[in-house]
């Protein structure tokens, strides 16, 4: 990437009221203005675009963990002040890390990123190329957006089946709402948020949950999710160490901290085995959560079978518990693996031959997701709140798990407050 020289705000400002274009290609600019005041507010820029009001923000400096709470902040002001309006927000800076820029377009905050200077021949054509895909996605979000109104409830009928669109929007939606008030009580981490892009997932999950292979259980396929990841996301990529995901399930939505990925699996097992009475004084303080152990065998790149392979209800288990069963599965997976590889090959007839073969050459070392789930069953009573007492349910129910991120991610990464 070029190394783009310190420029000021106002060198910023000037090339984009100039070049309104690059930001907005191949639609009608009605109206600009520039050092705008609204109630007070300064607005560095303002554009009216097919009849939308675009609020652009200027920075000249990498955008800091710092700003984030600045940036929304002052996006929720400007929606409040011209409510009756619609309201979108640009922010340009020279660098925006990647992690944030997911977080801040998660609320709707679009990124520009100036990557040269803006005197280079490419920097229009470059700009002008990133708007139209921006352009593409939003409306892709859109559309999605459309098939799950302002003001419906989540419904646990639409939630404990294999994803559809609906679900997926709704998972977009939570999502969303219950960003900003995560962030917030997980400051000291960075917090990214983690969407489930298409609905049409190849995971299958094994339900009932088969306790012996002579119970044939079934597979269906995998239910809509979304997730929050935790830490210093520029050295410590997403998922390496535990997160915070909300699965679909055929009996619930399990609101979970998760360790799907290898990597993390080692990090919840090494902290448990340093602290296991510590993790004790948590699990009992919670009071609410079960254990989930899934066997995951991929039969194509990053895509699995989920298969339970232990399971507890709380205030069954505790970490002696967990690591001996962890160490079982370690003794046994030659076994395991063997017995439900041939299995699968023999009674899913949909398996194509590249999926059996891929399975056979991967899958060499235990690959088992452990989750600490807090479910909402069919009879849990956020089914019957309304939209906005929903996410104020999941919001208090997320922060109630902190203490284990604090535990698994702020241990493992020096984080912790």
């Amino acid at each position: 990437m070029i190394m783009v020289p310190p420029m000021l705000e106002r060198e910023i400002q000037d090339y984009l009221f100039q070049h309104p274009n690059t930001l907005f290609p191949g639609q009608v600019i009605q109206e600009k203005q520039r050092e705008y005041s609204i109630q007070g507010k300064r607005i560095d820029l303002l554009f009216r675009v097919d009849d939308v009001r675009y609020i652009v923000e200027l920075k000249r400096n990498t955008i800091e963990r710092d700003h984030i709470g600045q940036i929304v902040e002052y996006y929720g002001l400007m929606r409040e002040v011209l409510h009756s309006e619609q309201i979108r927000m640009i922010l340009v800076a020279p660098k925006i890390p990647s992690f944030r820029k997911v977080y801040l377009e998660e609320l709707g905050i679009r990124c520009v990123e100036l990557t040269m200077p803006l005197e280079a021949p490419n920097a229009s054509k470059q700009l002008m190329a990133e708007s139209v895909s921006y352009r593409k996605s939003f409306d892709a979000r859109q559309s999605l957006e459309h098939l799950f109104p302002e003001g419906s409830s989540i419904t646990f009928s639409e939630l404990s089946q294999p994803a559809t669109p609906l679900a997926l929007a709704m998972t977009h939606r939570v999502l969303r709402d219950s960003l900003e008030s995560v962030r917030r009580t997980f400051q000291g981490y960075e917090t990214v948020p983690i969407r489930m892009i298409h609905s049409s997932s190849p995971d299958q999950i094994a339900w009932p949950a088969p306790m012996r292979l002579e119970k044939l259980p079934t597979f269906l396929r995998g239910g809509a999710w979304w997730a929050y990841a935790f830490g210093q996301s520029d050295t410590m990529p997403k998922n390496d160490v535990p997160n915070i995901s909300v699965a679909s399930m055929p009996g619930s939505l399990d609101l979970t901290v998760n360790s799907e990925l290898q990597t993390s699996q080692r990090v919840l097992i090494n902290q448990i085995t340093k602290s296991p009475a510590e993790f004790d004084r948590l699990l009992q303080a919670h009071g609410g959560l079960d254990l989930q152990a899934w066997l995951k065998l991929e039969h194509q790149p990053r895509f699995y079978h989920w298969i339970p392979v232990c399971t507890a209800a709380a205030g069954t288990w505790d970490a002696r518990h967990l690591l001996s069963n962890h160490k079982n599965l370690e003794a046994q997976f030659k076994e395991l693996r063997g017995q439900w590889i041939t299995w699968l090959k023999t009674h899913r007839p949909d398996l194509t031959s590249g999926q059996r073969s891929h399975m056979e050459k991967s899958n060499r070392s235990l690959n088992v997701a452990l989750r600490l789930a807090r479910p909402f069953r069919s009879s849990d009573p956020i089914w019957k709140q309304d939209y906005k007492d929903q996410i104020r349910t999941l919001e208090k129910e997320i922060a109630q798990l902190k203490p284990f991120i604090d535990f698994f991610v702020g241990n493992a990464a020096g984080l912790r407050n």
